[in-house]
């Protein structure tokens, strides 16, 4: 790989609006996993088997999704690079995804609003979020080749990524309040509505404001194909990385503490009334 100009400094406000896609992904990620159980057994009425279910299947398939995207876009090249075409791609898509998420049919029978549960959680957390998150991530390692600075663009996602958290726990009830109970469905679409915006927002600044500089070159190649790194290899550089570790770890902070938050709603209202 190679710096396209031989540039490797990142503009300050590249690496601030870079934190950007980490915001919006909290918007949808943070709420499905601290909001969607409730939404789903105390709003839409589902059964907590049913529930259960549909989380279980999503989280195997995330799995399959994952690697089959990370694949799409190692293969995709473009004049504006291999990652920053699939944010600009995924904004609508995003913002539809988090709002139907949230929605559900009022005409629908019950078992039908299950199957529609199933498919809009499967379709945004395991498809469209994970189609715009692999391209995100990968973005740290075309924007710049300078360690230092991947560790601050690494930085940026993981303040922002705590933030949106943090954001999300405190306001959603207090946004789907504004526009009327806990209990109805609307309330809950309406306030997606606003995270869809706010998220496309955030995604349209981040895709403006980027530029993948690492570009592949001859270099790269052997024998007309890419030079593969054996795979221990790869797992030792990541666990010497300490930007990597340090991430790592807030990620799985951050998932622990979403967990615990989706617990939340249930004791204020059923102990704490």
């Amino acid at each position: 790989m190679t710096e396209n100009n031989n540039v490797s400094s990142v503009p300050i406000g590249e690496k601030i609006t870079y934190g950007f896609g980490n915001l919006a992904a909290n918007l949808m990620i943070t709420t499905a996993n601290g909001f969607i159980t409730y939404f789903y057994t105390d709003v839409v009425g589902l059964t907590i088997s049913v529930v259960g279910s549909i989380l279980l299947f999503a989280r195997v398939f995330d799995g399959i999704t994952d690697i089959l995207m990370g694949a799409v876009v190692d293969r995709t090249s473009t004049a504006k690079g291999k990652a920053r075409p699939w944010i600009k791609r995924m904004i609508l898509p995003y913002a539809l995804a988090l709002i139907l998420l949230f929605t559900s049919p009022s005409f629908l029978p019950q078992e039908m609003k299950a199957v529609y549960a199933f498919a809009t959680y499967v379709i945004s957390l395991a498809g469209v979020y994970t189609m715009t998150m692999v391209p995100y991530n990968t973005m740290l390692g075309t924007t710049t080749s300078d360690s230092k600075e991947r560790g601050f663009l690494s930085t940026s996602r993981t303040i922002f990524g705590f933030l949106g958290a943090f954001l999300v726990n405190g306001i959603v009830l207090k946004v789907v309040g504004m526009f009327g109970n806990v209990t109805e469905a609307s309330s809950w679409t309406k306030m997606a509505a606003v995270f869809a915006l706010v998220s496309a927002v955030l995604l349209t600044i981040l895709y403006k404001n980027s530029k993948e500089r690492v570009l592949e070159t001859n270099e790269d190649y052997v024998d007309g194909q890419v030079e593969k790194v054996p795979v221990m290899d790869n797992v030792k550089a990541l666990f010497k990385n300490k930007y990597w570790i340090i991430m790592i770890t807030t990620m799985l902070i951050g998932f622990i503490s979403a967990g615990l938050g989706g617990i939340n709603i249930y004791y204020a209202q059923y102990i704490l009334g």
